[in-house]
């Protein structure tokens, strides 16, 4: 299973570019990065969200670093992961305009890389799109894709936020102890159809931030999504007001808030939370018709590549701090691997975010997200 950047790292640094000094994290720390599918920043509490969607996350954006303006290189989950995981644009990977071309050899990611320093490496993912057959895997140890998982599971629900939960938490138990370990977590849950589970149904359907008027774009002679509507077959219970769409959207990120805490709740049992670093970002965003487009993947506004970024490093960063400078998803595989002292690739289009952490007032960072549709 992938283990979660998060920056849980080696290190023992010197200064920082800009002349601030760095402390580093306990050698041997451990890296979580937690991803999440097609979570916008703006739905997050913390990120000034009206709707209490997120209070985990908000808890560990206070303990730790949370950045205000972290754009993504392509709205779409192949592409973005390839330019996270490698440090690179996707004009420069190859991996552009949708899912299933598979990640070429030539990039080094940043498992390849933690794996040489000798960290155990492991994945839970939850999206085909970046699955094995996509060579996704580079530099796992273990990589568990949840639509392969076991029998006794409904097909319907192997993407679930629970079912990946229950295998990072079985990952983490299993862990080799006698070397750090770096474990990335994908859960898929606010991703459409937005079906949370059970209780977290009808969370905030009807509340004061429900407007029944305005109206979902449905294109009914369109069976899937096309740019600016929805296809006949992406209506959910015959309801075409758009905010219980976005209800039940806010409620998959409440639901997989909840599954987040589980998964620190079980570092804490094994007493691994002092020695792990967290990174919990997300892929792209989603549109509600904020400028005409529905979903992902077809405009370039920020509902689509502003996405939220927190990192807690124990020990290092202040709580509580807010960097609002423009930094870029091709910089956490750099953050981390400065972070442990360990040189950068020379492919690495990315810039460590340690000065930023630190307080440098270093410019913001140019951001080039890319984006193409081919009707």
């Amino acid at each position: 299973m992938a283990r979660p950047l998060l920056l849980s790292l080696a290190i023992a640094v010197a200064t920082l570019a800009g002349g601030c000094g760095r402390q580093g994290i306990p050698a041997e720390s451990n890296i979580l990065l937690v991803t999440i599918d097609t979570l916008r920043a703006d739905h997050l509490s913390s990120y000034g969200y009206g709707r209490e969607t997120s209070p985990v996350i908000d808890r560990l954006a206070a303990e730790g670093v949370r950045f205000d303006q972290a754009a993504v290189q392509w709205p779409k989950t192949g592409p973005s992961f390839a330019s996270m995981f490698t440090a690179t644009y996707p004009k420069n990977n190859g991996i552009v305009r949708k899912i299933g071309i598979p990640l070429p050899d030539d990039f080094l990611m940043l498992a390849e890389v933690l794996a040489a320093r000798g960290y155990g490496t492991y994945a839970v993912v939850s999206n085909g799109a970046v699955s094995r057959e996509l060579n996704f895997h580079q530099g796992f140890d273990v990589y568990l894709e949840t639509w392969k998982g076991r029998e006794d599971w409904p097909l319907e629900d192997r993407d679930r936020g629970n079912v990946v939960t229950e295998l990072t938490r079985q990952a983490v138990a299993e862990v080799d102890r006698d070397k750090p370990f770096f474990l990335w977590v994908h859960y898929l849950d606010p991703h459409f159809p937005y079906t949370p589970p059970g209780e977290w149904s009808d969370r905030f359907q009807g509340d004061e931030f429900h407007d029944p008027e305005i109206e979902l774009p449905i294109r009914w002679d369109k069976h899937r999504t096309v740019v600016g509507a929805v296809g006949s077959s992406q209506v959910l219970e015959e309801r075409t007001d758009l905010d219980f769409y976005v209800a039940r959207y806010d409620a998959e990120i409440r639901h997989v808030d909840e599954q987040l805490e589980r998964v620190l709740r079980r570092l804490d049992e094994l007493g691994l939370t002092e020695r792990t670093a967290i990174v919990v970002l997300a892929d792209h965003g989603e549109e509600f018709h904020d400028h005409g487009g529905v979903r992902h993947g077809y405009t370039m506004y920020d509902e689509q590549i502003r996405v939220p970024l927190i990192v807690r490093l124990p020990g290092v960063t202040d709580a509580g701090v807010r960097v609002s400078r423009q930094v870029r998803l091709i910089d956490v595989m750099p953050t981390v691997l400065d972070a442990l002292g360990v040189e950068t690739p020379e492919m690495v289009q990315g810039t460590s975010l340690l000065p930023l952490i630190a307080g440098s007032r270093t410019r913001s960072l140019p951001a080039i997200s890319e984006w193409g549709y081919r009707r």
